[in-house]
């Protein structure tokens, strides 16, 4: 099967086909808004620096390295100006880049046009995926500049090709200096050319050059931030976590059930595509080697469940989304940082039947124990591959161990790197039957992720539309109002500020309005809006709340 850069008109359709996808899914949403959403108003802040004043200026809360992302987005807002719905747009354009770079990675692993564009639309439909792309995080970004530079680098390995090896350097350069924990990319790249050319003096060259490069990359604009004074205070602060968790036993332990739940979530991502994968590799194992497979994958699934689970009081505790935190959580994706339903933690947002939750996350553990299965019956004679990917994944791992038991969003990157782990069979061995079980659960994540972030992006420009008229009015202001971690973040952050007890924990000065999802004690209705909800479908009203005896 040829394996090269859009060799046939089907790579071509696939490819656009994917831009249509997700045009569809950007009309379904309604990416417009001139509003910030999670942690995007800081990287935002970097970019109206320097628009505004044409000087880089990071904000203390955002320790990624960013600039990368932040230069993107300002050729966004150049035509009209800097708005978040246009560095929305920029993220999104990234977000096709990422999924069609997936689809060149499939085709690079030998999988054919159908296969590979499987995957693609597997990533494209990532319920995590989607909501992040409709908001100026660094994930998405993160995603689009590693998932080519792991294709580029494997291409490289594989042909000996220089070109591919210079332009995935270039890309990993992109990407660490989006977030810092690209620096695994070279090194993955290092250790599998050495397993497939040797331990000589050429090939050691040959695969430390990238990594160099990427390095030096770094450490320049890191010296230049430090020397004119722009290093933000909490840059280096993942290195001390990292150090002290390290260190201690209690760090190790959180560590290996955040691998566990880590195995479930990339599982969950992963099993539409690893379900024809796994069958087709099933058909080419010998009578022995399907017992080997099939019980590591059995063993391995059930040990994750029961690490995950291990500690949890209920059977809903134990259960996706509970076990991890970040942009999923029960009945929605994007989890509003309010006063009701993040300080105070109020029933005031829909709920799943648990019995939903237990269906997903068997479907998690269903895709965890194929990886292990494909992995196990992969072929040894591309062991360079598996090398490739397993020091992608340990590497990775350790640098956002700190993090990863509050960041789900962290855990896309592992999504290429798993494609790797799996022989890819021939497509004469992948049942048919299979990729329309495979094509349903698809359409199953993308409706969820359609649904849910419409009603992430709809409740939010509800929120900013009543905030910014009340203000434009003269009835509230950011300083006596709890508007939600977005709307005081941007406009009274402030690194010094130290939370005071009975407010929330942002950049609350005073607290005479709270913007709110449900009622909260000591608080009267001061206005109510609706929202039309999809996930599920109603409509919610939302509030602005007034502290009584005013």
């Amino acid at each position: 099967m040829a394996r090269t850069i859009l060799p046939s008109w089907k790579d071509v359709a696939a490819i656009v086909g994917l831009a249509l996808v997700w045009c569809l899914l950007a009309l379904l949403v309604n990416p417009v808004g001139n509003f910030p959403l999670n942690d995007d108003w800081a990287y935002a802040k970097a970019v109206q620096s320097i628009l505004d004043q044409g000087d880089l200026q990071l904000t203390d809360w955002a320790p990624a390295s960013q600039i990368a992302q932040v230069l993107w987005g300002s050729l966004f807002c150049l035509p009209g100006g800097f708005s978040f719905t246009a560095l929305r747009l920029s993220t999104l354009v990234l977000a096709w880049v990422g999924a069609a770079s997936t689809y060149a990675l499939g085709r690079e692993l030998g999988a054919g046009p159908p296969l590979a564009l499987l995957g693609a639309l597997l990533l494209t439909v990532n319920p995590i995926y989607v909501d992040l792309a409709f908001t100026f995080m660094t994930d998405v970004p993160f995603y689009a500049f590693c998932t080519p530079a792991i294709w580029l680098f494997i291409r490289g390995i594989r042909t000996g090709s220089s070109l591919s090896v210079v332009l995935g350097t270039l890309f990993a350069c992109a990407a660490v200096l989006t977030r810092q924990f690209a620096l695994a990319l070279p090194l993955a790249f290092a250790a599998g050319y050495l397993v497939k050319h040797g331990l000589r003096v050429g090939s050691l060259l040959k695969a430390a050059w990238p990594a160099a490069a990427v390095m030096i990359t770094l450490a320049i604009y890191q010296g230049w931030l430090a020397a004119t004074g722009r290093l933000p205070q909490t840059y280096s602060e993942q290195a001390g976590e990292l150090v002290r968790m390290l260190l201690s036993a209690e760090g190790l332990g959180r560590s290996v059930r955040s691998l566990a739940q880590a195995a479930l979530y990339v599982g969950l991502f992963l099993v539409p595509w690893l379900i024809p994968v796994a069958a087709g590799r099933w058909r080419q194992l010998a009578g022995r080697e399907k017992c080997w497979a099939a019980g590591a994958g059995g063993l391995f699934a059930a040990a994750m469940v029961a690490i995950a689970a291990a500690g949890k009081t209920s059977l809903r505790d134990a259960l996706i989304p509970q076990i991890f935190g970040g942009v999923l959580y029960d009945c929605g994706a994007g989890f509003p940082i309010l006063k009701d339903t993040f300080t105070l933690w109020l029933p005031h947002i829909p709920t799943a039947p648990v019995g939903l939750w237990l269906a997903v996350t068997t479907l998690g553990a269903l895709g965890a124990g194929l990886i292990a299965f494909v992995a196990a019956g992969c072929d040894r004679s591309e062991r360079w591959r598996l090398v490739f990917a397993w020091v992608g994944i340990a590497l990775y791992f350790v640098l956002i161990a700190p993090r990863t038991a509050s960041y789900d969003r962290y855990l896309l990157y592992f999504f290429p790197l798993v494609m790797i782990f799996a022989r890819v069979p021939p497509p004469r061995a992948v049942p048919g039957a299979l990729f329309r079980v495979a094509l349903a659960l698809i359409l199953g994540y993308g409706v969820f992720a359609a649904a849910t972030t419409h009603d992430y992006l709809a409740w939010n420009r509800v929120r900013w539309q009543v905030l910014r008229s009340a203000m434009a009015e003269g009835r509230l202001s950011p300083t006596n109002t709890d508007g939600g971690f977005e709307f005081n973040g941007w406009y009274l952050y402030d690194s010094k500020y130290r939370a005071q007890p009975g407010k929330s924990w942002w950049w609350v000065d005073r607290d005479e309005f709270v913007f709110a999802f449900g009622p909260i004690d000591g608080y009267t209705i001061y206005e109510r809006h609706r929202v039309e909800r999809w996930m599920p479908v109603g409509v919610q009203e939302v509030f602005i709340l007034r502290r009584s005896g005013r």
